[in-house]
């Protein structure tokens, strides 16, 4: 992914979901470091995604696999063809 990703809106979109619903989406290790960077976020402190771009994109490839747009860190619009 080279697109540009808006950590604080996948973070404000990826704080509302519940444990359960992160783990259908993300590995353990990827749960820790998204954790680490949420309780940051949640304390006004700068996230790893915030200090280092390869952190961000991590993160907004943590958002697309929740199916996130990771530029507006809002739900991603799916095209399906017939």
């Amino acid at each position: 992914m080279s697109r540009e990703v808006n950590v604080d809106a996948c973070l404000q979109a990826l704080s509302g979901w519940s444990l359960a619903d992160l783990w259908m989406g993300l590995a353990q290790a990827e749960l820790w470091e998204l954790g680490a960077m949420l309780a940051d976020h949640a304390d006004g402190v700068p996230t790893l995604a915030h200090q280092y771009p390869e952190a961000a994109q991590r993160l907004g490839f943590w958002a697309e696999n929740c199916g996130l747009d990771p530029g507006t860190g809002e739900r991603a619009v799916i095209d399906v063809d017939d």
